[in-house]
């Protein structure tokens, strides 16, 4: 009986506690999903940046480059130096794209991609010329990647999104409370009404418990005194019913 009374009067207290690991849960993966989306999404358009800005860098750069090939082109092979530039390195291939010359640091060059990143941090810009300097086909300009907008990405998704993961974690335990505050209510009225019912109850069950004590059964006849008894069973599972209501409030009132 103490197991069950213990039970009830912890059913509650689970079942809150159930609910609201529940929804925080969801309210999490959801809150986290949405951060991570977001980072993705600032840290795809600060490449998206970096790019934009060192290709129109490099536009210049191939310029002044296919015009150094146009002048080895012309003075070749008397002059036979390939043009170098300390602001970047460059490589020529064919129309067949078969490297022709390459100061390049990183080999691995994408003819399909007129710009982008490399796996070895450079950047790698292709420029297909109309006029074959030397057979040329394709010039491609490479520069080195500072990374420098890559700490200032992650530093800034650092700060604001766990900021943001702070704020909207704080604001879903509010939400949680508020959510679970109906049933809290709820609870709290059944509370009330178990308290006033068990009040109301014990006036009119002990006057039946003490008038069937007061009563002469032997002068009942037979059948009286086995419904008498009838009466008294009851008045009994009552009493303990009483018992367990009031046992169970002031469990709660502890």
């Amino acid at each position: 009986m103490s197991a069950s009374k213990s039970r009830a009067t912890s059913s509650f207290a689970q079942s809150e506690k159930s609910s609201l690991l529940r929804f925080f849960s969801l309210y999490t993966a959801m809150v986290v999903l949405l951060v991570g989306i977001l980072s993705i999404f600032y840290y795809q358009s600060r490449a998206k940046l970096k790019l934009s800005n060192a290709k129109a860098q490099l536009e210049k750069y191939a310029y002044i480059q296919t015009k150094r090939l146009k002048v080895l082109h012309h003075f070749f092979p008397e002059q036979n130096r390939y043009p170098r530039d300390p602001r970047f390195t460059s490589a020529i291939y064919d129309i067949e794209e078969t490297k022709i010359f390459s100061l390049l640091k990183d080999t691995s060059v994408d003819l399909n991609r007129q710009i982008g990143f490399t796996k070895k941090g450079y950047i790698h810009f292709i420029k297909k010329l109309d006029e074959f300097y030397l057979g040329t086909r394709y010039l491609i300009l490479e520069t080195k990647d500072d990374k420098e907008w890559r700490r200032d990405a992650i530093k800034k998704i650092t700060i604001f999104g766990g900021s943001t993961l702070l704020a909207l974690l704080a604001f879903g335990i509010y939400l949680a409370k508020l959510f679970l505050r109906p049933m809290r209510d709820a609870m709290m009225l059944l509370d009330r009404f178990i308290k006033d019912t068990t009040h109301e109850l014990n006036t009119p069950l002990s006057a039946i418990l003490a008038n069937i004590e007061t009563m002469d059964k032997d002068a009942m006849v037979q059948k009286n005194r086995k419904r008498l008894e009838r009466i008294a069973i009851a008045a009994k599972t009552v009493s303990v019913l009483y018992k367990d209501l009031t046992f169970i409030t002031l469990e709660q009132q502890k």
